[in-house]
Order: structure tokens, then C-alpha cells, then sequence
């Protein structure tokens, strides 16, 4: 079953391609090798990403409950 962050994502896409359908936009698909990794962040759900294959959500109440390492964007640091 597809999560609701893929599916507004998946959305997301559709509009631009209706969009911008004839309009001389070319879409390519990147080269993605193995272990590659990936993240995205909502600004009021939490992040996702994925290292081929796993893939990972957390919202940002979990991962505020987390021990914050210095590159967390919840630390002074971030």
C-alpha cells in the first residue's frame, strides 16, 4: 500500500507533466546506483527517504524524541 506522502508526491508530478505537457520539458530519469541514498522532508509531517531498496519515514515528533545528534535539525547546530 502506498503511504499518503507518496501519493501527494506522486500528485505533485502529475501536475507539472499536465502542466508543462507540450512545452518542450524534458524528463529524465537520474542514473541511481546501488546504495544510494535519498531523503526528503515535509515541513509539517516529518522526513522520508530511502537507501535502495529500504525506505524510511519519521515524523517530526519522533524524531524530536530521539537523541539529537549535532547534525539534527532540531540542535543549535543544524
Amino acid at each position: 500500500m502506498v503511504g499518503k506522502c507518496v501519493m501527494h508526491n506522486l500528485k505533485v508530478v502529475e501536475r507539472l507533466i499536465r502542466f508543462h505537457n507540450g512545452r518542450k520539458v524534458v524528463l529524465h530519469k537520474e542514473d541511481v546506483h546501488e546504495d544510494a541514498f535519498a531523503t526528503n522532508a515535509s515541513g509539517r509531517l516529518g522526513m522520508d527517504g530511502h537507501r535502495d531498496p529500504d525506505y524510511f519515514l519519521v515524523s517530526w515528533e519522533d524524531l524530536l524524541a530521539m537523541p539529537q545528534w549535532d547534525f539534527y535539525p532540531f540542535t543549535s547546530k543544524a
